[in-house]
Formats: C-alpha cells, structure tokens, sequence
C-alpha cells in the first residue's frame, strides 16, 4: 500500500525491515512457531521498545512519541513491516493500552509517564497498583510490591 510517506517515516520502515532482518528474520520465526518456547525472545522486545515501537501513540510530554508527529501513520508504517515479517509480540496491544493510559480524558487515575528509552532495563514503580515494566515492553496491573 502507498502511504505517500515523508523522509522520516520512511527511514523509520527502512530501519524497521533492516532490524527485523536481522534480529528476527522469517527463519526465526518459523522455528518459534515450531518450538515449545513460552513466548518471543526478550531481548528482541527490549530492543524494539528502545527503536519506540510500543509507544507511538503516546504524546511526547508522558514519554511516547512518533517520527513524524503523526503517531497512528507512524504505526502503521510499524505494522505494515511487522505483518510483512510475521514478526510475533505485542506491538498492537501495547500501543492501545499505552494510548489509553496516556489519553487526556483516560478513567486511568495513575499518572503515566513511561521511562527514557535509554532506561529500559529497570523497573518503573509508579503506584501500588501498576507497574511499567518496560524491559518487557508491556504493562502489568498488581500489588506494585518488589
């Protein structure tokens, strides 16, 4: 599909195919879908947290953001070269709940605001009653405890 996209986004799809390549080729793939494992690889979702890919359609000011300033295209850009790749993980779920913590009119009653992508391996403690655990790249609801 032509998006008519700007520079930006389409060095954003041009890293995003050159990453998926080469961390998690369709070989890969395959042979997880062929395996027992419990799930994709961690370190691979780690990484794809610190390129921004889970929080495209969270404004700049809680942490999140887009190439372009145009979040939703941006992720579309994102899942276009996933779906091509069948690149398994939570891209889809993360965004949507991330977006929906994040939204201004959010029932949400914690206040969001996710880490530097350069601190993706701790663990943010922002309530007792919800963890962003960004080293996974998703969010748990919980008693918080450590």
């Amino acid at each position: 599909m032509d998006l008519g996209l700007s520079d930006d986004q389409e060095l954003l799809r041009v890293t995003t195919e050159r990453f998926i390549e080469s961390s998690y080729p369709l070989g890969a793939v395959r042979a997880l879908a062929d395996s027992d494992a419990a799930g994709v690889d961690r370190e691979y979702l780690r990484r794809g947290a610190e390129l921004g890919w889970f929080a495209m359609l969270v404004p700049e000011e809680h942490g999140g953001g887009s190439v372009s300033g145009a979040g939703l295209l941006d992720a579309v850009v994102l899942a276009e070269e996933r779906g091509k790749y069948l690149q398994p993980g939570p891209f889809v779920p993360n965004n949507v709940v991330a977006y929906a913590i994040a939204a201004p009119r959010s029932s949400c009653t914690v206040p969001l605001t996710l880490p530097p992508r350069t601190s993706v391996r701790s663990t943010h403690r922002r309530s007792p009653a919800f963890t962003v655990s960004p080293e996974v790249a998703s969010f748990e609801i919980g008693s918080g405890a450590t």
